[in-house]
């Protein structure tokens, strides 16, 4: 994913947090400002495994330390704010209030299921249920790759003329 998109300081920014009982940041957005940095890291990183998936738990710690201008979120400055989630499963937590408050921020959620995490899972925390993308394996993954990249661009533009217009209003 990575790989398609122009990577840098003023660019397109990468941040990387996995989770399952507690999410660990293992980068922030304003970590590697370039492309072959995020690739390296992202190459470096041992899977977090755990019993229970808290998804609420880690989007409020996505929300608190990762979409916030210390960590490189450029979100005051209208930039928009793309969370890609990634689960193999139902939430052992509840994830409402976290998915609100990221609608309202107007952080764009894409949520990618594995094996358990289907629609139902994915829906209610997407920033619309037409982001919700199930999948059978790590090969689904690949194959809807390009179709994502081309919805987050889209989508990007669509929330900020959103954005702008409430704040007319």
């Amino acid at each position: 994913m990575v790989e398609n998109f122009d990577v840098g300081k003023e660019k397109v920014q990468f941040g990387v947090v996995q989770f399952s009982e507690n999410p660990r940041i293992e980068f922030f957005l304003n970590t590697h400002s370039t492309k072959k940095a995020v690739l390296s890291a992202i190459k470096k990183l041992k899977l977090k495994r755990g019993k229970k998936i808290h998804i609420g738990q880690a989007l409020d710690h996505v929300i608190r330390n990762v979409f916030v201008s210390s960590a490189g979120s450029r979100m005051e400055d209208a930039v928009p704010q793309i969370l890609l989630l990634l689960t193999s499963g139902k939430s052992n937590d509840d994830i409402s209030q976290q998915a609100d408050k990221l609608r309202k921020l107007g952080i764009v959620l894409f949520g990618i299921g594995l094996r358990a995490a289907d629609r139902t899972v994915l829906e209610p925390m997407t920033y619309s249920a037409s982001l919700a993308f199930p999948v059978k394996s790590f090969q689904g993954l690949l194959d809807i790759q390009n179709r994502l990249q081309q919805i987050m661009k889209t989508v990007s533009v669509e929330v900020l003329e959103t954005t702008a217009e409430e704040t007319i209003k």
